[in-house]
C-alpha cells in the first residue's frame, strides 16, 4: 500500500521511463497489475517488470535453502542493474505462459488471504483489502519480556506504533512489513500473522539502516 500511496503522486511521468521491481517470498501475485494501473491514471507507462525471489519472513519453508535464495537475488540484481541502464522494456520475472497459468489462482489466493486478515483482526471480511490489512496490527501483542527500547517505534515505516508506559501500541494502519516484529532485540512481539517463534530478517540489515531508510 506504500508504494500504491507514492505510484499515486508520481506527476509529469508521460513519455518517461519507469520500472517496477517486486521482492517476494512467495510470489508477485497481481502487484504489476494494479501498479500498471495506478501509472496509466497518472498518464504514464510502467515499462518494465522485474522479480527478485527472496527469502519468506512471514514463515519456514524446510526445503528453502536461504544462502541460495540470497546468492540467486544477488545476481538477478545486478541484471536488472544492466536492464534498467539499457532501458530495457518488458518483463524479466517468468514465461507469459506461466503468468496466465497462475492468474486463476490469484483470484482464490486472494480471497484466502482476505478471509484470513479478516479471522486476526476480527474485522468484517468484506472490507476492503486495504483496510483489512491496516487492521491486522490488531493481532499483535507484546510479550512480557520488552525492555520499552522504542526499536519498533523507530523502525516502522509509516509511524504505526507509539509507546504507552514504554509499551507499543499499534495504530491499525499497518503495512504488514514486519519490520517491528523482527527487528525487535528481545523478539518480545507477538502476531498471528507470522508463523510461531519464527523470525528472519536479511542478513547484515540492522535497526540504524532502517531507521535511516524511514
Amino acid at each position: 500500500m506504500i508504494v500504491k500511496r507514492f505510484a499515486d503522486k508520481l506527476d509529469d511521468i508521460d513519455n518517461k521511463y519507469i520500472f517496477g521491481v517486486a521482492t517476494y517470498g512467495g510470489d508477485f501475485g497481481t502487484s504489476f497489475k494494479t501498479l500498471s494501473k495506478i501509472i496509466e491514471n497518472r498518464n504514464g507507462k510502467l515499462s518494465a517488470k522485474y522479480g527478485i525471489q527472496m527469502p519468506q519472513n512471514a514463515f519456514n519453508k524446510p526445503w528453502e535453502n536461504i544462502d541460495k535464495v540470497i546468492k540467486k537475488a544477488n545476481k538477478k540484481v545486478e541484471e536488472i542493474c544492466e536492464k534498467i541502464e539499457n532501458r530495457y522494456e518488458g518483463y524479466l520475472l517468468r514465461s507469459k505462459i506461466m503468468n496466465i497459468i497462475l492468474t486463476p489462482f490469484y483470484i482464490v489466493i486472494k480471497s484466502l488471504y482476505k478471509s484470513g486478515i479478516a479471522k486476526i483482526s476480527g474485522s468484517d471480511k468484506n472490507l476492503e483489502i486495504n483496510e483489512l490489512i491496516n487492521r491486522a496490527d490488531i493481532g499483535f501483542e507484546v510479550k512480557d519480556n520488552c525492555k520499552s527500547c522504542g526499536m519498533c517505534q523507530k523502525v516502522c515505516p509509516v509511524n504505526n506504533i507509539k509507546l504507552e508506559n514504554g509499551k507499543p501500541v499499534w495504530l491499525h494502519k499497518c503495512e504488514n512489513c514486519l519490520a517491528c516484529f523482527n527487528l525487535c532485540p528481545q523478539e518480545a512481539i507477538e502476531t498471528t500473522i507470522v508463523s510461531k517463534n519464527y523470525h528472519y530478517k536479511y542478513p547484515g540489515l540492522n535497526a540504524n539502516e532502517m531507521m535511516i531508510k524511514k
